[in-house]
């Protein structure tokens, strides 16, 4: 997924949004704990001063001996409640996934691929074995522009 309205400088992430009160461009780093912001009066100008703040801010992050947070760590946690706990591994265990983690991602990435149509939700049914069904649509036979009609399944 593109976001348009995002700057992208040395991996940190920059939000655009129009004041029409001030007739001026701000902005601000986004993904971070500090707050770092930064304005101009056009599109020019707004790329060059959100460049020019991310360069200050690991400028003085270095002056300070303090570590630059980082947009993202790639890590986050879920509370889920323990029965969908038991039931994601023993389903990740039944499917031949090494582990809930790639189950996850495999979901995720399914979820956010770009060439193909997004779902808005996926349909979980526990069986009465206790196993769950996941509803993914099977994107390799859709195009980008295809209705989906999710299969239907017998509760």
């Amino acid at each position: 997924m593109k976001n348009d309205s995002m700057m992208e400088y040395k991996n940190y992430k920059g939000s655009v949004t129009f004041c029409p009160i001030d007739k001026v461009l701000y902005g601000k780093i986004e993904c971070i704990n500090d707050v770092i912001m930064y304005e101009a009066v056009s599109a020019e100008e707004i790329t060059s001063a959100f460049e020019e703040a991310v360069d200050d801010y690991l400028a003085t992050c270095e002056e300070l001996g303090k570590n630059p947070d980082k947009t993202f760590s790639g890590t986050f946690n879920v509370r889920i409640g323990p029965e969908r706990h038991k039931k994601l591994f023993l389903e990740k265990s039944a499917i031949g996934y090494s582990s809930i983690n790639q189950t996850l991602n495999t979901i995720i990435d399914k979820y956010f691929d770009d060439s193909k149509p997004q779902p808005h939700h996926y349909h979980f049914h526990t069986t009465s074995e206790g196993s769950i069904n996941v509803d993914v649509p099977d994107w390799s036979a859709m195009s980008k522009t295809a209705d989906y009609k999710p299969k239907q399944t017998e509760h």
